[in-house]
């Protein structure tokens, strides 16, 4: 579902935020990173003030590239958001309502979102030049030695960002990692996760992507999670009209580019080569059980949490624009 939604926001906006919704943010929001935060959390833990009331804002980890002449603000992508988990859950009990980076929580970060009627968003790694032109304002307000980690104070406008972690901990990351540990096989787990954002409801996934696991029919051959991720793929960017070249092109481009992401950050694409098999080993279509050894020895999870994360970042690079 995409929002729109208008900076700082109160307990009842936060609540109707839920994992998966596109949003795009126009208001105020601050940014603080690593250093940022360290000083805010030990100016707590001494009983003084922070330098901005936090209560109801966003906080978005970023530290800027300079400004060029004429801009309003640099490159403005997202930092690793785990950098500031030691000191998310102080922030939230200060009534810190939104935080936007990229990557996984902590489960104490989680724990404190739900305590606290939080949300945290994913912006666009890699997109920063695009994120900033949604910044019309930015001024220092706090920190100012800290140089590019010093607190700015941004005016934004339909800044898109993805819900990762909604106020109920529901989490679009780890879905399909939970939906693994049931027992689903990697495409299912991965198509699952996302199949209610296109009206698809999650037995007819299963079915869809049942095929697909272990490398395809336990073939060997494209690593399920990466199918899952085409099969979405097709969901999003996917033509219906057999003469649009364009439109095919599209969602072809939409699957080399998520085939590239998951091959960069995991060496291959064949679950052959991801599990180290040898060359001609053999197939069984028996699925082997899903013991605490097999856990310990598959990479499966990791690739369907690398699937997952990948296909909710593009699906955030999406929204780049309102009219997208």
């Amino acid at each position: 579902m995409d929002r729109h939604i208008t900076a700082p926001i109160n307990k009842e906006t936060a609540r109707s935020l839920h994992a998966g919704d596109y949003v795009y943010i126009t208001g105020t929001m601050y940014t603080a990173r690593d250093a940022a935060h360290k000083r805010m959390y030990e100016t707590l833990l001494d009983g003084k003030e922070l330098p901005v009331d936090v209560s109801g804002q966003f906080i978005y980890y970023l530290g800027p590239t300079p400004a060029r002449e004429g801009q309003v603000i640099g490159s403005a992508g997202p930092t690793t958001s785990s950098r500031m988990d030691k000191y998310t859950p102080t922030m939230l009990d200060q009534g810190l309502k939104g935080m936007i980076g990229k990557g996984k929580r902590s489960s104490e970060v989680i724990e404190s979102i739900k305590q606290n009627g939080a949300v945290y968003f994913a912006a666009v790694g890699g997109a920063g030049a695009l994120l900033s032109k949604c910044i019309k304002e930015a001024e220092v307000i706090a920190y100012d030695d800290l140089g590019t980690e010093a607190i700015r104070k941004l005016r934004v406008e339909n800044f898109p960002v993805i819900v990762v972690i909604d106020n109920q901990g529901n989490n679009l990351y780890e879905t399909a990692v939970e939906n693994f540990k049931k027992g689903y096989n990697c495409s299912q787990s991965v198509v699952a996760a996302f199949a209610d954002l296109y009206g698809i409801d999650e037995a007819t996934a299963l079915r869809m992507s049942a095929s697909f696991g272990g490398g395809i029919g336990r073939m060997r051959l494209t690593c399920g999670t990466a199918c899952g991720m085409f099969m979405l793929a097709g969901l999003e960017t996917g033509s219906t009209d057999p003469s649009d070249r364009l439109a095919k092109g599209a969602n072809y481009a939409a699957v080399q580019e998520l085939a590239a992401r998951f091959k960069a950050i995991n060496g291959s694409l064949t679950c052959a080569e991801l599990l180290g098999l040898k060359k001609d080993a053999p197939t069984p279509s028996m699925p082997e059980a899903r013991t605490p050894d097999y856990y310990k020895r598959r990479p499966c999870l990791k690739m369907v949490e690398t699937a997952a994360t990948i296909f909710a970042e593009f699906l955030a690079s999406r929204r780049q624009t309102p009219d997208k």
